[in-house]
């Protein structure tokens, strides 16, 4: 009897100090990286959390949000680097990040140093570096129409000093490079080179809708018709567009047509309109660059400037704000954004 308690009572000391050992590992998530479910191959109408750029102890690291226990929780956070680009493929199952070590200008011209590539695994959950690419001068990660994530990174000549060359690097959705190309600018006579995001596309999956941009109004277009129906009336640019899967609504943002750079938009709008009910749903307006993505009956996207920007989660149908995500120092779906200098 008396030995029997004895082995039960090392087996409780064996099991806290295993929990206590996993405990501090936990606190430990600022110096390595933690990989956690955040992908899967499931129709994406199943999908309950998404991921996002926050502030994690002052350096910008990649959040999990679950939907239904309205919690985040840190997915990477490495003290010496900061996330400046986290982006979902237009179906929402692959995701990329970029980290940097440090960005700024000097001598007038921008930097970025120390950047790194990531991918999510769908299949193993596991967060992977893709590729160290070190030193440049400007980045612009973005997916284009083939379906492929482009790195395209800016850099001074080694051999003549007023050359510039823009090293353009295509991915899968494995993260494999499928394609590479440089080109070489000389700023004395070309200027210097500056990266343009891509804009999405205004016409709908099936083809059956668009929308356009004529003065300052923005219509929409039902393919064999020849009316045009008036969506809003609007000052800036027409961003990002998006459908959800049966085409009953469109949501898409705007800018401000002089502020066309990779730079995050002083001043931006976000759209949910309604082609069933012929009707504007909702409008945000303001500071921000209004990224969003959907996904179920929700519209998720970020509002706002540095640590005052938040995540607000919007069921559509429903016309209804369901959350809003705040951390302290701000976050947003593909970076925090930032006044201009």
């Amino acid at each position: 009897m008396l030995n029997n308690i004895k082995i039960i009572y090392l087996a409780l000391l064996i099991s806290f100090f295993a929990i206590s050992c996993n405990n501090k590992q936990n606190k430990n998530v600022n110096n390595r990286i933690d990989s956690i479910e955040v992908s899967d191959t499931k129709p994406i109408e199943k999908r309950n959390h998404f991921l996002f750029v926050g502030k994690y102890y002052g350096k910008p690291g990649v959040f999990k949000y679950n939907i239904q226990e309205q919690k985040y929780e840190p997915v990477f956070a490495v003290q010496k680097e900061s996330v400046i680009s986290l982006n979902y493929s237009r179906n929402l199952n692959s995701i990329f990040f970029l980290t940097v070590g440090k960005s700024g200008t000097r001598g007038g011209l921008p930097f970025v140093n120390k950047i790194k590539f990531y991918r999510v695994n769908p299949e193993n959950q596991m967060v992977e570096m893709i590729k160290d690419f070190g030193n440049g001068s400007q980045l612009l990660a973005q997916w284009n129409d083939d379906g492929n994530y482009e790195v395209i990174i800016t850099s001074i000549d080694k051999t003549i000093s007023s050359y510039f060359n823009v090293d353009k690097k295509v991915y899968n959705t494995f993260g494999r490079l499928i394609d590479e190309k440089i080109e070489t600018y000389d700023i004395i006579n070309d200027g210097y080179p500056s990266l343009i995001p891509n804009r999405s596309s205004t016409v709908s999956p099936s083809g059956k809708y668009g929308i356009a941009l004529v003065n300052d109004s923005i219509f929409l277009k039902t393919a064999g018709e020849d009316n045009l129906e008036l969506i809003t009336i609007s000052n800036y640019e027409i961003n990002k567009v998006s459908w959800n899967n049966d085409e009953e609504f469109l949501f898409f943002s705007t800018i401000t047509p002089d502020n066309e750079t990779v730079n995050v938009r002083k001043k931006s709008e976000l759209f949910v309109y309604s082609i069933i009910g012929d009707s504007l749903v909702s409008k945000w307006e303001g500071a921000g660059a209004k990224n969003f993505i959907t996904f179920i009956n929700l519209l998720v996207f970020d509002d706002g400037l540095n640590y005052q920007s938040i995540i607000n989660i919007y069921n559509y149908k429903q016309n209804e704000l369901v959350e809003t995500v705040k951390i302290r120092g701000g976050c947003g779906l593909v970076n925090i954004p930032t006044k201009f200098n």
